[in-house]
């Protein structure tokens, strides 16, 4: 079962930028960029981060800095868009350098913490994440990945302690009751695994794993019916989902449904196929081959 994190915040960024003139002036390119301000570059890095165009946002970030090596803003979104970039050593240091300036930048610590899981140290990641919450206690996101790290370090109770902050601040975040989840179902705590799974749907009826997810602990259980029923609406929504066909193709096995079983390994293989997941691709087959004999 999967894990999801929130994304990176760039919420310094928006902040200042708001209501911010255009860039460019009309007047000769050599002219036009000799007189680029400090906020000009960082507009147009943001405007390049949002893009996708995260090493002309680095540039322009960077021309940024030189113009004001106070601006905490320009080094947190440096810090993101290398990040982003695949850079998150560097970008920890901007983050780093972004807290000299301005301390009590909450957004600058949870981007950090996202920088820290990504090198996969943990204890620095939990220690971001426990700073922007002390500078923003409302800051639902922080609590949320914090409680991902808890809960695969073992530590359940803290996790679920986090969720439930994460959903008493924001309710109508699905991911927070999805990876609720996933504590609940690691914790064999099946029901209100059940629970949670079905609030991620309640609050957005597309998310793809509540029903996947769902659909495993209800098999786990013996509702078949139900199994099927969450795998079926999981693959209206993601058809391309090879293991949801595995299954769904299991349950029939057990329904004795030898038809619709061999539809759904053979879709499964195909999938595994595509996706260069050789021993799934023949166990698929192995699985047709047993049900035609």
């Amino acid at each position: 079962m999967n894990r999801i994190q929130n994304s990176i915040a760039v919420l310094g960024i928006i902040g200042i930028l708001s209501g911010q003139p255009a860039a460019i002036s009309a007047q000769s390119a050599q002219s036009s960029i000799s007189q680029l301000s400090e906020q000009d570059y960082l507009q147009q890095g943001t405007d390049k981060y949002k893009q996708g165009d995260y090493e002309g946002a680095i540039a322009d970030f960077t021309q940024a800095i030189q113009l004001n090596p106070r601006s905490d803003v320009a080094y947190e979104a440096r810090g993101n868009a290398r990040d982003d970039n695949g850079d998150s050593t560097g970008a920890i240091a901007d983050y780093q350098q972004a807290l000299k300036i301005n301390p009590n930048s909450y957004t600058t610590y949870f981007n950090q913490g996202i920088a820290y899981e990504k090198l996969k140290n943990y204890d620095a990641a939990i220690a971001s994440y426990t700073q922007t919450i002390k500078l923003n206690p409302n800051y639902a996101a922080a609590y949320e990945n914090r409680g991902n790290i808890l809960d695969d370090q073992g530590d359940r109770t803290a996790a679920l302690a986090d969720y439930k902050q994460a959903i008493l601040i924001n309710p109508n975040n699905p991911s927070s009751y999805y990876n609720q989840g996933i504590t609940y179902a690691r914790l064999k705590n099946y029901q209100a695994a059940i629970a949670s799974f079905s609030q991620t749907i309640e609050v957005d009826p597309s998310y793809f794993l509540a029903y996947n997810n769902r659909g495993i602990i209800f098999s786990n259980l013996g509702d078949r019916q139900a199994a099927i029923q969450d795998f079926n609406q999981a693959l209206k929504i993601n058809p391309k989902s090879a293991n949801t066909y595995y299954n769904r193709g299991l349950l029939y096995v057990a329904l004795k449904n030898n038809q619709l079983a061999i539809q759904d390994f053979q879709q499964a293989a195909n999938l595994y196929k595509l996706e260069n997941r050789t021993e799934d691709y023949q166990d698929a087959l192995a699985r047709i081959q047993e049900l035609q004999q």
